[in-house]
């Protein structure tokens, strides 16, 4: 008997899942289907794309010994103290390699925000100039309030929209 209302149990909330699943499974496979390709998006068609919405953009740093091989540069606006770094992978397989080891990718910067092979992180300058002096202080022995050390947490900034659109631009510009 027990058997029996334990079979009927795993029946009751077997067939409703496989029920869904078959009723989503077409709609998933025709979205798969119809996405786009995901493009490899250059250095300078990326630095391009910032510099032509108006923004300040820094140097290009490539980081040849890193694993894998990435090249950053920070796009600046003053005006309201954002900063946006922007990383850009080799491939977009390599990128959504790196995507799944969890959204925390640059220090002292939020979550990240990927499009193809670029990633976008953002944080504000005055957070992140006290955060690296507080990183500073602690690694030259200088002692800071823990209350106030533990409350500073950069982290918690989201990559704006204008960031993200002026991105989309590299698309419409080719």
């Amino acid at each position: 008997m027990y058997q029996e209302l334990a079979e009927n149990r795993l029946i009751r909330w077997l067939a409703p899942s496989l029920a869904a699943m078959v009723c989503l499974w077409p709609t998933a496979a025709a979205a798969e289907d119809s996405a786009p390709t995901e493009r490899v998006r250059t250095t300078e068609q990326v630095r391009n794309a910032y510099s032509s919405t108006g923004f300040q953009v820094d140097q290009t740093l490539n980081w040849d010994w890193s694993s894998p091989p990435v090249r950053t540069f920070q796009v600046l606006d003053p005006a309201r103290g954002r900063v946006l770094m922007v990383v850009i992978y080799p491939s977009v397989a390599t990128a959504q390699a790196v995507a799944g080891r969890g959204s925390r990718l640059v220090v002292g910067y939020g979550d990240a925000v990927w499009q193809g092979n670029v990633a976008l992180v953002q944080a504000n300058q005055r957070e992140l100039d006290l955060f690296f002096q507080l990183q500073n202080d602690r690694e030259h022995g200088v002692y800071v309030e823990s209350d106030v050390a533990n409350d500073r947490d950069p982290v918690s900034f989201t990559v704006d929209l204008d960031f993200q659109q002026a991105l989309d631009q590299v698309e419409v510009n080719l």
